[in-house]
């Protein structure tokens, strides 16, 4: 049985702010994590996780069975990229190896993957202590192990990369759970429902008179316990996690974690999990984190009208996305003020607070509080009253280990610390 290490490395911060408080392979893709996508595909395999130190206990709570931050260097170990969005291609290649032989897995001056035994398990053990950079991983280990290139491979690198790489695996997700055509729930005569065969429906799941569910252009999956109330009009590639409670609207070609509140017009979005957009208003190629409030009325642009690419003011100054669409990408614990307008490519960090006035735009940093140009940092007391307030609301706790990541996390951008 083959062990596997899921791990981070410097390039976490290229995914700021979704990556601030949480690892790498905990990123909404499809219809789950990147982390559930590569345990898929090793299911009979011995699984660890290395992460950022302060995200320790947060995992610990969220992967109960998975060993953190330790690393058994007594059998070989596949060393996957916690970045890596897997697939059956990118599983077929790094997994076609002779198991006497090390091997590493590059792809761009990145590394994928590393199969290691013998003296280079402990030299990862030492190197993933720091969060490395893929580069110095490869220099040291590309003398020593059998290198092979990976041209088609997704391994996130930007914020938006997630965005445009969603529909794509809700569509590879669906093909996996192999469940088409499977409606648990009840429906009347009033529910109009398109292509039923790529359409999967969870057992108790509401859906109310003068819904309509179409599957014309991507699968629709739609966990248990969702309410979906009258004049929804949901298009697939779309994927609706549990507990969540769709309000009407027009959501379509997105990801909607668990539990969330959503209303108005989504459109080609990933919004984590226990996030709300329980009112009208659009947001469109967007990455929405956990525990986000967007006010009635908050839209946020996908489109320059100029039509140009858009670009995003991220890490090290402005860069072009390449993307005629995108919208904004929000940490988790934000909130919006209603009528709160955000530009097209804004960043916003982790429990930043904003009002409406004038458009948001470009990068705002973690924890801000204010209108457009004006912020002040947010007060730590009242952010942490806010967060418990808005879990508990959803049954969840804000337990001390949260507290501690949040001070951590606070404090260290008091003194511009990329963290």
């Amino acid at each position: 049985m083959i062990s596997i290490c899921i791990f981070e490395d410097q390039h976490y911060k290229s995914l700021l702010p979704i990556t601030f408080g949480r690892a790498c392979y905990d990123i909404l893709l499809g219809s789950n994590r990147l982390i559930s996508k590569i345990c898929h595909f090793f299911s009979h395999s011995n699984v660890s996780l290395h992460c950022r130190a302060h995200l320790k206990p947060l995992l610990k709570s969220q992967y109960p069975d998975y060993p953190i931050n330790t690393i058994n260097i007594g059998t070989p170990c596949m060393f996957i990229n916690g970045r890596l969005a897997m697939n059956e291609t990118t599983y077929q290649v790094i997994t076609n190896i002779k198991s006497e032989h090390n091997y590493i897995f590059t792809h761009q001056g990145q590394l994928v993957a590393a199969y290691l035994q013998g003296e280079l398990l402990e030299f990862m053990r030492s190197a993933l202590e720091q969060v490395p950079h893929s580069k110095d991983l490869i220099h040291y280990l590309r003398t020593k192990t059998i290198c092979k290139e990976l041209s088609d491979v997704h391994l996130l690198s930007d914020p938006w990369d997630p965005i445009y790489l969603n529909l794509d695996y809700i569509q590879q997700d669906f093909l996996i759970h192999n469940q088409p055509g499977i409606i648990k729930a009840s429906t009347s005569p009033f529910t109009a429902i398109y292509d039923e065969n790529h359409i999967f429906i969870d057992k108790n799941t509401r859906i109310e008179d003068f819904v309509t569910i179409s599957a014309k252009n991507g699968p629709v999956y739609i966990e248990k316990n969702v309410t979906i109330e009258s004049h929804s009009r949901l298009e697939g590639p779309l994927f609706i996690g549990e507990g969540t409670h769709i309000l009407g609207g027009k959501i379509k070609q997105s990801s909607i974690g668990p539990h969330c509140k959503i209303a108005g017009e989504v459109s080609h979005c990933v919004i984590a999990g226990y996030s709300n957009k329980a009112h009208s208003g659009f947001i469109g190629h967007s990455y929405i984190g956990e525990w986000v409030n967007l006010g009635a009325q908050t839209t946020i642009s996908n489109l320059k009208n100029n039509y140009n690419t858009v670009k995003v003011h991220h890490q090290n100054g402005p860069q072009d996305s390449g993307m005629p669409f995108l919208g904004a990408m929000i940490g988790d614990h934000c909130k919006t003020s209603i009528n709160t307008a955000i530009n097209s490519g804004t960043i916003i960090g982790y429990g930043s607070v904003l009002l409406n006035t004038t458009t948001h735009h470009q990068s705002i940093p973690p924890f801000s509080w204010g209108t457009a140009n004006q912020y002040t940092r947010h007060d730590l007391k009242k952010f942490l009253e806010t967060a418990k307030a808005m879990m508990h609301r959803r049954k969840k706790e804000l337990h001390p280990f949260h507290e501690d990541m949040i001070h951590y996390l606070y404090n260290q951008t008091l003194h511009n610390v990329a963290t």
